[in-house]
């Protein structure tokens, strides 16, 4: 009931005008690109691969890091809790990131979150026992943002005219590469017998969305409102 009261799809429908442009400025549901124009960007899929890399990382970490700590010897209560660690750092990141989003370069936010993302699953995956608490503090830094720096992207690559079918298309891509992250680590250990190769995975995952990351365009004149699409 809240949202259906309070909550408006544009600054037009609120009643306001959007910050960097003109009062009597065209609703921002006219600027953008078409679903059809934008699956036949560069950008669109570049998004979409990246995003598929890191959800699979996200939620393969997520899903396996409890057993993988009972593997490093923790009882079930400091397993469970290298979970609200994750959680709690990411909920937190979430918020710090998005917030850092709105004042430098959103392409340098998350190719920086990326970095440290990376940084810290390394950790988790080849730090061993004695990293491995260090590790999921790292990580939990980077990836929370990461949820919102996708959809902050794909908003300011393609904006507002038909972004409900982009950003759901992209999101598919993204919940595709978490549930092959998660099958796909609990299959290798079953393989291997250790977390040791299923986490070096995901490790080169979060590194591939990286260098895919480096092909994101930070946004587009169109998605901006400064100029309207064809």
């Amino acid at each position: 009931m809240l949202i259906f009261f309070v909550l408006r799809g544009t600054p037009k429908d609120a009643g306001v005008v959007a910050i960097g442009q003109e009062p009597g400025a065209q609703d921002l549901k006219t600027f953008g690109l078409t679903f059809a124009a934008a699956i036949r960007t560069p950008t669109f899929w570049v998004i979409g691969v990246s995003g598929f890399l890191t959800y699979y990382s996200i939620l393969a970490l997520f899903n396996h890091m409890f057993l993988h700590m009972r593997g490093l010897g923790y009882g079930p209560k400091e397993a469970a809790e290298s979970l609200a660690l994750l959680g709690t750092l990411a909920a937190i990141s979430k918020l710090a990131i998005g917030w850092l989003a709105d004042k430098i370069d959103r392409k340098l936010v998350f190719l920086g979150a990326l970095s440290v993302m990376f940084a810290g699953v390394l950790l988790i995956a080849m730090g061993g026992r004695e990293w491995v608490w260090i590790g999921i503090g790292i990580t939990g830094c980077g990836w929370g943002g990461l949820f919102t720096l996708y959809n902050m992207l794909t908003v300011n690559n393609f904006g507002l005219r038909e972004i409900g079918r982009i950003n759901g298309t992209v999101s598919l891509l993204e919940s595709l590469g978490g549930g092959l992250g998660i099958w796909l680590t609990g299959k290798l250990y079953d393989v291997y017998g250790s977390y040791e190769v299923p986490f070096d995975v995901i490790a080169g995952a979060v590194f591939l969305g990286f260098v895919v990351g480096l092909f994101i365009k930070s946004g587009s004149p169109e998605a901006m409102g400064l100029k309207p699409a064809s």
